[in-house]
């Protein structure tokens, strides 16, 4: 494989990796509005939803 080639790959998963999805939002609001507590309920419906 090129440089260049491993070069892009890398930068266009790096991208990809700050891009916060919909869980993401979704744990911050939960914390932002609901709590703490909420926010560990959530936590573990999402890891052991994923």
């Amino acid at each position: 494989m090129p440089f260049e080639t491993w070069l892009a790959y890398t930068f266009v998963t790096a991208i990809f990796l700050l891009i916060p999805g919909p869980t993401i939002l979704l744990v911050i609001s939960y914390s932002l509005i609901r709590g703490r507590q909420a926010v560990f309920a959530l936590l573990l419906g999402v890891g052991l939803g994923d």
